[in-house]
């Protein structure tokens, strides 16, 4: 039997970091193309992301808004102060006006070459929304 590996073609890179509050997970998000990084959930401190940080993040992508996932958000926009925070529509109370970005079901928002599409997803939590990304 022969052994063959499969590759991805993407133009984009995901690093998955596991801890904070509760051991859950955040996202860095890398286009390739462009360098543009975004961060999945504030779920994990800022100082132990930066490291692997290439760029300042354009946006933090809020799966839902149970505490263990926006835990360290105040640190993310202390430290990227032009962050744009983006999340569903119902959450926009909890981020402050004009850096809230709502996505709407099914809506699609372009990050450097990246297209990401929103899927609500409530069940979990009220405001649970999961993200699709792909290439332009």
């Amino acid at each position: 039997m022969e052994n063959k590996l499969n590759s991805i073609n993407s133009d984009f890179s995901i690093q998955t970091f596991k801890g904070g509050f509760d051991e859950n997970f955040s996202y860095i998000i890398t286009c390739l193309r462009t360098g543009h990084e975004i961060i999945i959930d504030a779920a994990i401190e800022q100082n132990k992301l930066q490291p692997f940080l290439k760029s300042i993040p354009s946006a933090l992508f809020i799966t839902h808004t149970h505490h263990d996932h926006i835990k360290y958000i105040d640190s993310y926009i202390e430290n990227f102060p032009d962050i744009k925070i983006v999340g569903n529509p119902k959450s926009k109370n909890n981020f402050g006006l004009g850096r809230f970005v709502p996505m709407n079901d099914n809506m699609t928002i372009k990050i450097g070459d990246l297209k990401i599409l929103s899927i609500h997803t409530p069940g979990h939590y009220f405001d649970s929304i999961c993200y699709l990304v792909e290439n332009v």
